[in-house]
């Protein structure tokens, strides 16, 4: 155990003993849990009536504690602390880091006027060990440092990253031109052969920089993720690694760790490292981003227990404790805190019920958006209520499609009474947005709760349930007799006429009604009630038509009739026209009896880019 969680756990016990009760465990009080067994947290229970003032009954013995002892568990041990991650996070009480005497490294002379010398307490041990590590390498070799972060982290000028302390620049190791070590007093631009842009001769020292390569990848103390260098630059860095015969699971753990950033400059001048958060930071809410390696051991066990008992804090009696237990729960960002999240939406406290929402947005994945669908019959919060679908929606809910339609096609038992009162009209307005841009265009089984939602009360409701069909079904709701149909009254309204629609069409295929539609818009198609393969060149076509559901719906045939979904960089009608350039003998053109000479110009005209004329002859 580290100093600094000798420390924390001695300042707990020590409250906990002051109050005359035991000090909470990870286990719950109705069963022992042996450490080797442990496979994860158990879930704090959901709120029920039995206890309204703490949302549910006591999950664990951690809701037994009185509300000092268990505020103490939920306080960081001293020392630094690296929360978030790299890029918008911060670090709290950062150590200043300086070289010391042994260390043989240094700081570039520009680098403390910035004050951006402040990083995690492991960076100033990672620091000296590797800069002593280079020392042997070259007569005269010396480590030289750059930035790393500001005291209390967050954004400076010089960098997106280096927000939570555990990034550091360093200059690669060089040479001048008489091939002696050289400690520059500024990064060195150099190009993909490791010579200087400047002229002045100086070098990259392939040698000294795989040393210092060497070094960062064996460091067990302070692992690092990344090392970020030109795509150049790592190639010399390897290649001499081959020269040199390096064990070849060391070579592959350096060819794993160095890379070129994919969003950010090449990084032709510098090494930037990036270390993980230690086991300690992690439990407070350090966010390691991106691959773990598979060399980098971690206590995965140590921190599923610390969740655990922060769950079983989170329902606990005191308001104070539920609301640091799950601003906390919300700041570890792990799928194992998604349940006592989701259980503390349904808090009495609103205080709580927002932290516990804004925990489950940070964490961002299918878990989290799947536990706000399932609160949201439950909350009695109506503008909570509108969020929890708002947020599931963009995170694209695997299961949105089943929470829309209970929303559009029996609303009463989807929601609370006084949700519905009050964001009803919010919800199914969503949830009608939520279906319409499930698809580049909805899917047939969305039509039922569109046609459901059009015989709303809702004027609003209507229409964009009304807008919905249109784009899903390629049709136009018919209120009064047309052709074919003047049997109906001409009184029916439009929502009724979209039931009409549905009856005559929920057994048949999708694309009979859509190409239906279509035709009814202008488009010749061979067989309305069957597009095929034939209809390709006049779909094409169509992508050029003004009207959106034409469009929407051309596009939808054609990836039903083709199986292709072209990339859509410069526009749905451009990627389809490029597309068909390059596959027209496929698909030629069949033209129904009468109608060859329209059908082979819609298949020119399926073929030429969008604004350009047809040239002329000579």
């Amino acid at each position: 155990m580290s100093p600094r969680s000798t420390i924390a756990v001695l300042a707990a016990l020590m409250l906990v003993l002051a109050s005359g009760v035991r000090p909470c465990t990870a286990q719950p009080a109705t069963a022992a849990v042996d450490d080797e067994a442990f496979e994860g947290p158990t879930p704090a229970r959901p709120a029920t009536d039995a206890s309204p003032a703490a949302g549910g009954k006591a999950a664990s013995s951690a809701t037994q504690l009185p509300p000092a002892a268990a505020l103490a568990l939920l306080v960081p041990p001293p020392g630094s602390l690296s929360l978030g991650g790299t890029s918008g996070g911060r670090v709290e009480r950062a150590a200043a880091i300086a070289p010391t005497g042994a260390s043989r490294w240094a700081f570039m002379p520009h680098i403390p006027a910035r004050h951006t010398t402040y990083g995690v307490e492991e960076m100033q041990g990672f620091l000296d060990r590797i800069g002593a590590a280079v020392r042997p390498c070259r007569r005269g070799a010396e480590l030289r440092v750059g930035n790393i972060s500001l005291a209390g982290g967050g954004p400076s000028p010089w960098h997106k990253s280096h927000q939570a302390g555990r990034d550091v620049d360093v200059a690669p190791m060089l040479l001048d031109r008489k091939g002696k070590s050289l400690q520059a007093d500024d990064y060195v631009v150099l190009d993909k052969n490791g010579n200087s842009h400047d002229g002045s001769g100086r070098k990259f020292d392939a040698k000294c920089t795989l040393r210092l390569a060497q070094a960062i990848a064996e460091d067990t103390i302070a692992p690092v993720q990344h090392i970020f260098l030109s795509r150049g630059l790592r190639a010399l860095l390897l290649r001499e690694a081959k020269r040199s015969r390096l064990d070849e699971a060391l070579a592959a753990r350096i060819a794993e760790m160095v890379r070129q950033p994919s969003d950010s400059a090449p990084h032709d001048d510098h090494l930037h490292i990036r270390l993980y958060c230690s086991d300690q930071d992690r439990r407070w809410g350090c966010l390691d981003r991106g691959p773990m390696r598979g060399w980098v051991v971690r206590d995965d066990a140590g921190h599923a227990r610390h969740v655990a008992q922060v769950a079983s804090l989170a329902s606990h009696e005191a308001v104070p404790v539920r609301r640091s237990a799950t601003s906390l729960l919300g700041r570890l960002q792990t799928p194992l805190a998604v349940p006592a999240l989701a259980a503390r939406l349904l808090d009495v406290d609103a205080d709580v019920r927002r932290l516990a929402l804004q925990g489950l947005t940070a964490l961002g994945d299918q878990a989290a958006a799947e536990a706000m669908l399932a609160a949201l019959g439950r909350v009695d919060d109506d503008a909570l209520a509108v969020q929890l679908f708002s947020v599931a929606r963009r995170l694209r809910a695997a299961s949105m499609l089943a929470a829309a339609r209970a929303l559009l096609v029996d609303p009463a038992v989807a929601l609370r009474p006084l949700v519905r009162a009050r964001a009803g009209e919010a919800l199914m307005l969503q949830a009608i947005a939520a279906l319409r841009g499930s698809q580049p265009s909805l899917p047939p089984e969305a039509v039922e709760p569109l046609v459901a939602a059009a015989q709303s009360e809702l004027p609003a409701v209507q229409r964009a349930a009304d807008e919905a069909l249109q784009l899903a079904t390629a049709h136009r709701p018919q209120p009064e007799g047309a052709a074919g149909e003047a049997a109906r009254p001409a009184s029916l309204s439009a929502a009724a006429a979209w039931a009409a629609f549905w009856q005559r069409n929920r057994t048949r295929p999708w694309t009979a009604w859509v190409g239906e539609g279509l035709h009814s818009r202008g488009i010749a198609l061979l067989r309305p009630d069957a597009p095929a393969r034939g209809d390709v060149p006049t779909l094409v076509a169509a992508l050029r038509h003004p009207s959106p559901v034409v469009i929407v719906n051309a596009a939808r045939l054609l990836s039903y009739l083709t199986g292709v979904q072209p990339v859509a960089r410069a526009g749905v009608a451009a990627a389809w026209q490029a597309w068909f350039r390059k596959h027209r003998r496929e698909y030629p053109a069949v033209a129904p009896a009468g109608q060859a000479k329209a059908t082979a110009t819609a298949s020119r005209k399926a073929v030429r880019p969008a604004g350009k004329k047809k040239p002329r002859r000579r």
